[in-house]
């Protein structure tokens, strides 16, 4: 299996531990790694995110002795969305919150990466007073023999 999609699935793991019993602010109801219409899901169904990457950014690496490794950068998109009828703004903090917290337990994605950091939210307006969707982008380095991902 490829490391990216090891990667991908540990993040989709990682994120369904998302639990008020756990100690977060939320109880994450959808993960997944495919596409939705965002006007599909119901109340009952959010805060979810849907596990995506944009970009993997490769940097050859030699090791003295070992042969030639790859230093991949991998861009992890979190796309959420929130729903509060009281103050989605302090939802959309709670659970942005929740989500880097539980991205932070293992850096390492499950041991196939080196780290992983967050790197940038955006938020977006929803389609009413009620949600709020959101892009929540973290990096993730790992290595690999050259030609073997």
């Amino acid at each position: 299996m490829l490391i990216r999609e090891s990667i991908l699935k540990n993040v989709v793991t990682t994120l369904k531990t998302i639990k008020k019993s756990a100690s977060y602010n939320n109880n994450i109801k959808l993960v997944t790694r495919k596409p939705h219409n965002w006007n599909n899901i119901k109340p009952n169904e959010k805060p979810g995110g849907i596990v995506l990457w944009r970009e993997d950014t490769k940097e050859p690496e030699t090791v003295s002795g070992s042969g030639q490794y790859v230093m991949s950068f991998l861009t992890i998109v979190i796309r959420g969305i929130v729903y509060s009828k009281t103050d989605i703004e302090e939802a959309l903090n709670l659970f942005t919150e929740d989500i880097e917290k539980a991205m932070c337990v293992d850096e390492t994605r499950g041991g196939y990466g080196e780290y992983t950091i967050p790197k940038v939210i955006k938020a977006y307006d929803g389609e009413d007073d009620y949600h709020i969707t959101f892009d929540f982008e973290f990096v993730c380095l790992y290595n690999y023999l050259y030609g073997s991902p």
